[in-house]
């Protein structure tokens, strides 16, 4: 019998965010447990608990913060990681149509057009409308006579509720909403706004990184300003009346709310940049399928706008005969 070698178990982040999580508890449970800890609603009145609950607190942020930074920089340059790979990956797709991308416009047009077709489709198939796409072909007048079956333009209709016409009707008056992505969005790996091309972007730099700056100086300030004030009201206590089964609880709290926020700092990290690697991942997907139909495949035929303003003077040629080329003013106005 031939040996099947097991499949090597992937690293999961989940389980050991909730591994670690598991064990600070049963950390705080057993110490508890053994030092007769108890809850007193009247300790919560007094100046030491409240001391305590703002230390957490103060912790808890600290470690939030620094757990999402260092994981934000571990997997960011993580070599043969998530980020990287996925990375690694759009760069090689992008490289493959650098001399294509003056067709990428128009093949981005065309591409919008088709995806947003299919969401039509996948909308009118929610009402169990099963010929979407013949459907959309048609005028309204004869849309309003779909409440019998029909035959229209050599193509048989069944007979449509009220509910499902109405629902053709919101797609055809363009209530059904799909905004297209610029270029830049997929030229780009680190581009998020989709409907602003570099252009506009580059013109906003200097206010966008002024806010940019305001707004983290502003979080950080605030961040260090209440970790530093909680510290700063500290107090030695100098009476002996403290047992040392307290001081070990509330180190023991300590060190589970700061562990405890590291490890949600780093999950939380984690999860930001698979996002981020979906996103990434379909953009070299989009280019995929351009490289496919424009270069290798030649199935769709892209055009630049020369292109069509080529095909456009051939057409008014075609109908009216040669066109006279302007003639110009020293200005460059038309005449």
């Amino acid at each position: 019998m031939e040996y099947v070698k097991p499949k090597k178990r992937k690293f999961n982040k989940k389980s050991v965010y909730s591994s670690v999580s598991i064990i600070l508890v049963v950390f705080v449970i057993v110490s508890s447990t053994l030092f007769q800890a108890s809850v007193d609603p009247n300790y919560w009145k007094t100046n030491a608990f409240i001391s305590s609950v703002l230390i957490n607190i103060a912790l808890i942020m600290v470690g939030v913060v620094s757990g999402v930074g260092e994981a934000d920089n571990y997997y960011h340059n993580l070599l043969n990681g998530l980020y990287q790979t996925t990375y690694n990956k759009y760069r090689k797709m992008r490289d493959s149509i650098d001399r294509f991308v003056d067709k990428f416009t128009f093949w981005n047009t065309d591409y919008f057009e088709r995806e947003k077709k299919d969401k039509y489709i996948k909308y009118l198939d929610k009402y169990g409308i099963k010929q979407g796409a013949k459907l959309l072909e048609l005028d309204r007048v004869d849309i309003a006579k779909l409440d019998k079956p029909q035959q229209i333009n050599g193509t048989y209709f069944k007979s449509l509720t009220q509910e499902q016409i109405e629902a053709i009707y919101r797609v055809l008056n363009g209530k059904i909403k799909s905004k297209p992505l610029h270029e830049d969005y997929f030229l780009n790996a680190f581009i998020s706004d989709q409907n602003v091309s570099m252009y506009e972007r580059a013109g906003n730099q200097e206010k966008n990184k002024n806010k940019k700056f305001i707004k983290l100086i502003t979080y950080r300030i605030l961040m260090t300003l209440t970790v530093a004030l909680i510290f700063a009201g500290l107090q030695i206590d100098t009476n002996n009346d403290v047992t040392m089964q307290q001081i070990w609880v509330n180190m023991i709290t300590r060190l589970w709310a700061l562990g405890n926020a590291v490890a949600y700092g780093f999950f939380t990290s984690y999860e930001m940049t698979k996002d981020e690697c979906i996103f990434i991942d379909y953009k070299t997907t989009v280019l995929n399928k351009f490289y496919l139909e424009v270069v290798e495949n030649k199935t769709f035929n892209s055009k630049t706008a020369e292109d069509l303003a080529r095909d456009e003077y051939e057409r008014e040629v075609s109908n009216n005969g040669e066109i006279r080329e302007c003639e110009t003013k020293d200005n460059g106005e038309n005449i």
